[in-house]
């Protein structure tokens, strides 16, 4: 996999990043499905969710309901 990329939300463009840090920007919540990126390998922008390992790390979203405590062993 390439080690720069790039990506744009609206008009703005961010980069050259790796991958990995990418990966980290969409476990914020700061890369969405359909923010562009590119890569030196693509021939145009795409949609981060067409770059199916970027988003195969991240759990699914929490229920929303009250979860009791976790107790941790002392």
């Amino acid at each position: 996999m390439s080690d720069k990329w790039y990506y744009a939300i609206g008009k703005e463009r961010f980069g050259p990043f790796t991958f990995e840090h990418l990966k980290g920007l969409v476990s914020s919540g700061q890369l969405k499905e359909k923010d562009l990126v590119w890569t030196k390998t693509m021939p145009n922008w795409m949609a981060a969710e067409s770059v199916p390992e970027m988003f195969e790390t991240l759990p699914p979203p929490l229920p929303n309901v009250d979860l009791p405590p976790i107790k941790l062993s002392e």
